[in-house]
């Protein structure tokens, strides 16, 4: 475990400090630490403890307590705390929510995070010590000095009315429009504040509270650029300062500035005037205003709620009293969750919002915690910023804090005590945050230990029932253990159930099944589910009828009566496994397996048909009426039962990170609810505990914008267009424009990775797209006239955005596609045809025939033009390749090659008449030219060509698509190149397309034309062409994308190109 102790003090060490260290042991596991003492001759200002073998980022900080302390400390007393705490915050790690954490591996500018805000449309703003990070969910846009800011360390960020964007700092104030920041220097009379907090208005006004070091409170007014005082307020007791956690709060609801004095004093200041609240206070310990106005406050161990000057406890003693009240902090989220950390301790406390249950929990060392609109929990910390999105989902992982690995079992003894069943390390109680091992856990007769499976319950007294690898069963009962039934041993059991109607216990075990009542046995039956199909009994129910069922993973039996009947029967033709059963409140049974789930009635098996449970599902348990979760090797799903039983609907709730849950295989039989009605699942890598209260999709939906527009240059690269914001409604494209590329986003902070999108191009769009996780839109030969792009978003639930992103354009038509211009045509053609008569329309008819034979005519000669591609020069030089060989008598060389020559041309006559090829065929070819290549330039460069399984090589495609970039990826990128050069082919499907990627890392397009490689173009102008032709008889287009690549240092990598074919794309001709 990697570890910090550090005893911070108020002000930094100076030049002068003595470091003296010495290797110490961390209890209890074996990593070697320095102790290291930061101080001045006369007395130790901090301690730090260092492990050895760690670097500084993976490093995780405690405050323990201050200089003061240290300096009244003997050495005997010292230690003794140190390894108390030590210990202590081994166990704090053991309870923690699942945290997405980001650095500036991520994007973000700098990983020292110190506050975070979230705008109207969604993005959040993060300040760190080099400047301001915007994020959207996917992407970070970073602002520094450089970029106008008046700072780096920002203390606060909020916007104004008008969506302008402020930031605070010790020397003034910064507003970003969107477009450029504006800054506001204090005069000298304002500088240099203790403490502020700004409120602005809009975008030339803004108040700020000061804090001076005199205690005094100063409202000051930013108005048209000018500071101004309002009032001024001077304390006569010490105000907490920015360094103190009750630092003050600014409700913008009720405009009140909250504050408190350093004797635990809470004041309100509003409209120039500043009183205390009503209620009496006994010890303040932290204060929070809350998401509607109200305010939180802990008070004598007590939470409380004040609004409209009344004061309700929301809880009694919750908190330790003797907590100093610099301790602790609080968030609050809309739906009334509430977050209570210790500032500097890696520890907190969830309250529920309706059941106000308490989980102590690990929590970053935070300098910030905010809770967005979406119910997602940010925390600003040293080491980057951390984010949860849900409280539903209580890690407890192993190693850290106690708990032991391979935890089957979870359950609840008496006094609410939870136990963990480990499948190696016996059985620990869970109680008061911390784990400890139950002893007297009886051993084999041979002195081994005993092993704990999965399957293990309570009774109604919480008394547990254990499963093992060598006795039936074992109770506990809180004090004593009792191997039951006496009379068998040697035989594992896998799943206990204890029996609706006489309280007996059934037991799955392995080959066989016993029945367990008043400590004895009073049956036994040998069976192996489905007649053999499996050896152990995993799954268990007993149905109304009294029956009991015997799943396997491959089978099952039913004991009824003395009779073992075997499935597949008449009665039961369900010939499919059962290891995980259960009995609902409608009295049907759930049967999870390898094939996924199924519902039987006592009438008919019905197999629950969807792609989230397609998967072994391996536990299963209601929760009241209205919930079936459902354990799959994958994850969690759960399934509406009042939708089921209602109308038979199958309406399920994927439970994955998305949701917060981040656990690898649920276990088998895993699922148990407490008392309190949480659900503890037993996983692969951690115990998981779940808030089913606190699960629900998503109400949010995403905020869609479109972030960029593209146009398809005459270099054949994609060229920004200027001037895009959310607030231009109107663009303007040249007639060559036609070819337009939209990047736009969709802002889910919640689960940003899940969002869908859909999109329309009115004017050239039937309908919407089908929904995708792209996030740009590109769009080709569009033709002159009106249109508007309209793009829409759903979260990871599915739930759609109401409002909708809109952008219009106008492709101008050239002169000859103009309206004035064709009406003039076609008065003359009318007036031709009145003079012409029969004769001028007979002479048309022929003429447009005649035009459009020529026309097609023209377009194949352009297609079979395409041959040209294949450089004379090529073929001259690979023979005197071959002649060079032949003459070296490398005759077995000259043999292969010229056979690949001949293939070549063989192709290219076989192929004359044709427009197109099989991709079989096409990569025939490919390989024959690069291969030939390789030989002529000395393997200059390699090949790599990737097909993906499903590929179908029979697959029509264009001819020579592959072959025309290929050679221009060789000729321009690679033999330029001094380095070993790469070409990589890979041909792959993505949802309706046939996709072929030519990807090499040569020397780029830039640089093929600065260094000027031989190349006329055409083979480009040939494919558009080509690509022209068949596209026009198809709604579906044929397109390409090429990109220029980059490394990470941004420099030249190399170039892809990306063609895509529709799967049901048509090549007929007119």
């Amino acid at each position: 475990m990697q570890l910090v102790v550090i005893l911070l003090f108020n002000y930094p060490l100076s030049k002068h400090t003595l470091q003296l260290s010495c290797p110490i042991h961390q209890y209890p596991t074996k990593e070697k630490f320095y102790l290291v003492f930061f101080c001045y001759w006369d007395q130790i200002k901090q301690i730090i403890l260092l492990p050895m073998s760690t670097s500084e980022q993976d490093r995780i900080i405690f405050y323990i307590c201050s200089h003061q302390t240290i300096a009244c400390m003997n050495k005997v007393k010292f230690l003794t705390i140190l390894v108390a705490t030590l210990f202590s915050c081994v166990l704090m790690n053991a309870q923690q929510l699942s945290w997405k954490r980001y650095t500036v591996n991520d994007g973000l500018i700098q990983s020292q995070t110190n506050t975070v805000y979230q705008d109207s449309k969604g993005y959040l703003w993060i300040s760190t010590k080099l400047g301001i990070s915007r994020f959207d969910g996917i992407h970070f846009v970073n602002y520094t000095e450089k970029d106008g800011l008046l700072g780096r360390w920002s203390s606060q960020i909020t916007e104004d009315a008008e969506g302008n964007i402020w930031f605070l700092y010790q020397d003034g104030l910064s507003r970003f429009d969107g477009k450029a920041f504006v800054n506001f220097p204090y005069d000298a009379p304002y500088s240099k504040p203790y403490f502020q907090i700004m409120m602005p208005y809009s975008s030339d006004s803004a108040i700020i509270f000061q804090l001076l070091e005199n205690n005094t409170l100063r409202e000051v007014v930013l108005t048209n650029d000018h500071y101004s005082f309002i009032s001024q307020i001077r304390f006569s007791t010490r105000l907490t300062n920015f360094f103190d956690i009750m630092e003050p709060r600014y409700d913008p609801l009720s405009n009140t500035l909250w504050l408190a004095d350093n004797t635990g004093t809470l004041y309100s200041y509003k409209s120039g005037s500043i009183q205390k609240p009503r209620f009496k206070l006994s010890h303040l310990q932290g204060f929070q205003t809350g998401p509607y106005g109200n305010l939180y406050y802990l008070d004598d161990g007590s939470l409380y709620s004040y609004q409209d000057e009344h004061a309700e406890k929301l809880l009694s003693d919750a908190f330790s009293p003797y907590v100093d009240n610099k301790k602790l902090d609080l968030a609050i989220d809309k739906k009334g969750n509430i977050i209570v950390y210790y500032h500097d301790q890696i520890k907190a406390k969830v309250i529920a919002a309706k059941t106000r249950q308490i989980t102590d929990i690990s929590f970053p060392l935070s300098i910030n915690v905010f809770f967005d609109r979406e119910g997602n929990l940010w925390c600003c910390t040293e080491n980057g910023l951390y984010r949860t999105n849900s409280m539903a989902f209580i890690n407890y992982m192993p190693e850290k804090g106690g708990m032991n690995q391979n935890i089957w079992s979870v359950l609840e003894g008496k006094n609410e005590v939870m136990y963990f069943a480990s499948y190696f390390n016996g059985l620990q109680r869970f109680a008061n945050g911390s784990f400890s091992m139950v002893k007297g856990l009886p051993e084999l007769p041979m002195g081994q230990p005993t092993y704990l499976a999965m399957g293990s319950i309570t009774d109604a007294e919480k008394n547990i029932y254990l499963t093992t690898n060598y006795y039936p069963m074992i109770k506990y009962d809180g004090s004593d253990f009792t191997i039951l039934p006496k009379e068998k041993e040697q035989i594992p059991s896998f799943i206990i159930r204890q029996s609706r109607y006489d309280s007996s216990f059934l037991i799955g075990a392995q080959r066989c099944f016993f029945r367990v009542h008043h400590n004895k046995l009073i049956d036994s039956v040998p069976v192996q589910p489905g007649n053999g199909k499996s050896t152990v009994v995993t799954g268990l129910e007993e149905d109304k009828y009294k029956r009991i069922w015997l799943g396997g993973f491959n089978g099952i039996s039913v004991l009824i009566g003395d009779s073992l009947i075997a499935f597949p029967t008449t009665e039961f033709p369900f010939e499919y496994g059962g290891n995980a059963l259960l009995r609902d409140f409608h009295d049907n049974l759930w049967i999870g397996n390898l094939s996924g789930l199924f519902f039987y009635d006592y009438h008919t098996f019905k197999k629950i048909e969807n792609p989230l449970l397609n998967e072994l599902v391996v536990t299963l348990i209601t929760v009241g009426d209205s919930a079936l979760y459902i354990g799959t090797i994958k994850g969690i799903v759960v399934l509406d039962l009042k939708r089921f039983y209602k109308d038979q609907s199958v309406q399920l709730t994927a439970i994955g990170p998305d949701k917060g849950f981040d656990a690898i295989e649920p276990g088998q039989n895993g699922f148990f609810q407490d008392s309190k009605g949480f659900l503890w699942l037993p996983n692969n890598d951690r115990v998981v505990r779940i808030d089913p209260a606190q699960i629900q999709a998503n109400p949010n939906a995403p905020r869609v914008y479109i972030t960029e527009v593209f146009r398809f240059g005459d270099q054949m690269n994609w060229l920004k267009v200027a001037g895009i914001d959310e607030d231009s409604t109107k663009l303007m494209f040249e007639h060559r424009d036609k070819n337009l590329r939209f990047e736009f986003i969709g802002i889910s902070q919640y689960y940003p990775e899940g969002v869908s999108y859909s999109y329309m191009l009115e004017g050239f769009d039937a309908s919407w797209s089908l929904p995708g996780k792209e996030r740009n839109a590109v769009y080709t030969n569009l033709p002159p006239g009106d249109y508007r792009f309209l793009v829409k978003a759903a979260n990871s639930d599915g739930l759609w955005s109401d409002n909708k992103a809109i952008m219009g354009f106008t492709i101008v038509p050239a002169i000859y596609q103009r309206l004035w211009f064709q009406i003039m045509g076609i008065v003359l053609a009318m007036l031709l045809l009145f003079l012409s008569g029969a004769l001028v329309m007979y002479n048309i008819r022929r003429k447009q025939k005649r035009e459009a034979e020529i026309a097609l005519k023209m377009s194949e000669l352009r297609l079979h033009s395409i041959h040209n591609q294949i450089d004379p020069h090529f073929t001259y030089n690979a023979i005197n390749s071959i002649a060079a060989a032949l003459l070296s008598e490398d005759r077995q060389t000259a043999y292969i090659y010229f056979v690949k020559l001949s293939k070549l041309m063989r192709a290219i006559l076989k192929q004359n008449n044709q427009l197109t090829t099989t991709l079989e065929e096409e990569i025939d070819f490919v390989n024959s030219y690069v291969q030939i290549q390789q030989y002529r330039f000395k393997n200059q460069f390699d090949f790599e060509l990737k097909m993906e399984d499903e590929v179908n090589l029979k697959t029509i495609i264009p001819k020579m698509c592959i072959q025309t970039f290929a050679e221009n990826a060789i000729k321009h990128g690679l033999l330029p190149k001094k380095e070993m050069g790469k070409l990589f082919i890979h041909v792959f499907y993505d949802q309706d397309k046939l996709c072929l990627l030519i990807q090499d890392n040569g020397i780029g397009r830039k640089k093929a034309v600065q260094v000027k490689t031989a190349g006329t173009s055409n083979g480009l102008r040939i494919i558009d062409g080509y690509f022209d032709y068949f596209n026009h008889f198809n709604s579906k287009k044929l397109s390409y994308k090429i990109t220029d690549l980059f490394d990470a240092e941004r420099q030249v990598a190399g170039t892809s190109i990306l063609i895509l074919i529709p799967i049901d794309f048509t090549y007929q001709k007119l």
